[in-house]
């Protein structure tokens, strides 16, 4: 049987004991924490390029094409994640009036041959490696439309105005 100071010291002990263990076990899980790696990109986009400059969406005219480009995203969904590289990009689009021709360098050009019925579906896939190594994969989807009218030449003469002198 314990004598009430020698309780008092033994419970002393253990608090002092279960504090020190809460230390520790919180200082190494903040080791475990910064060796983990943590991906930064947390989504993907679709950038046409050209004139258009939009996000995932793009209406074109019959004969006009631009430049898919895959944008890794971080977390807010519009910071581009710095030091992510892309890997293995694809896009895919199911319409006779577009058509998806692959770049060399993980972009693709996208062409409207024919009019469409309206916004046309696609989708874009890329693996993501973050700066710290952390590899995933990401898909996104974007729409193409394509209106029947055909954009006039700009290197036509497009109409003519009439010159006037001076008046005397």
């Amino acid at each position: 049987m314990l004598f009430d100071h020698e309780q008092i010291e033994l419970q002393r002990r253990i608090v002092e004991l279960l504090e020190r263990n809460d230390r520790i076990s919180e200082r190494i899980l903040h080791l475990l924490e910064q060796r983990l790696p943590h991906p930064r990109t947390r989504s993907i986009q679709i950038q046409f390029q050209g004139d258009f400059m939009s996000l995932n969406a793009i209406t074109l005219n019959v004969g006009q094409s631009t430049i898919a480009s895959i944008i890794p995203l971080e977390a807010d969904g519009t910071t581009q994640t710095p030091g992510a590289s892309l890997h293995d990009q694809s896009y895919s689009i199911s319409d006779p009036g577009i058509t998806v021709t692959p770049n060399g360098d993980g972009t693709a050009t996208i062409a409207g041959t024919a009019a469409t019925s309206g916004a046309i579906t696609g989708t874009a896939t890329a693996t993501v490696i973050d700066s710290d190594g952390t590899s995933n994969a990401f898909s996104a989807q974007f729409t193409v439309q394509v209106n029947g009218t055909t954009p006039p030449p700009t290197d036509r003469t497009a109409g003519i105005a009439v010159s006037f002198t001076d008046p005397q």
